[in-house]
C-alpha cells in the first residue's frame, strides 16, 4: 500500500500488471490481501475490508502457456482513488525476475 493511511478495497481502482510487454487482462489477475482474495471486478463494491500501510498484497495471474524458466520483465502500477487529493494517488514498479526450472525427479 503506497498510501500513509491506507484504504478500502474499494478505494482501489486499479492494479496493472505487464509480463513481457504485454498487459494482463484484469479479469485474468487476482488481488489477495491478509488472506482475502478478490477479482477486479469485486473490488470497486467491497467496503468492508481495507488495505492497510505497509501490508503486502500479491497479485495472482492466468497465462495461457506456463511461464517459460528464464528471465521475465514483469511492471505493475497501481492507481488509488484518495477521497481529498485531486489526483489519482499509487505507484509503480518494475523488476526482472528469473524462474527456474523445476528439479528433474
Amino acid at each position: 500500500m503506497p498510501y500513509y493511511r491506507g484504504l478500502g478495497l474499494s478505494m482501489v481502482e486499479a492494479v496493472d500488471l505487464v509480463l513481457d510487454g504485454k498487459p494482463v487482462p484484469p479479469e485474468r489477475t487476482t488481488f489477495t490481501v491478509h488472506g482475502h482474495t478478490y477479482t477486479f471486478a469485486e473490488l470497486p463494491t467491497v467496503t468492508d475490508d481495507r488495505w492497510e500501510m505497509g501490508e503486502r498484497a500479491e497479485l495472482a495471474f492466468e497465462t495461457d502457456e506456463p511461464l517459460a524458466p528464464g528471465e521475465h520483465d514483469v511492471a505493475v502500477s497501481v492507481r488509488l482513488r484518495i477521497s481529498y487529493m485531486p489526483v489519482p494517488g499509487g505507484g509503480r514498479d518494475a523488476k526482472r525476475l528469473t524462474l527456474t526450472p523445476p528439479p528433474v525427479a
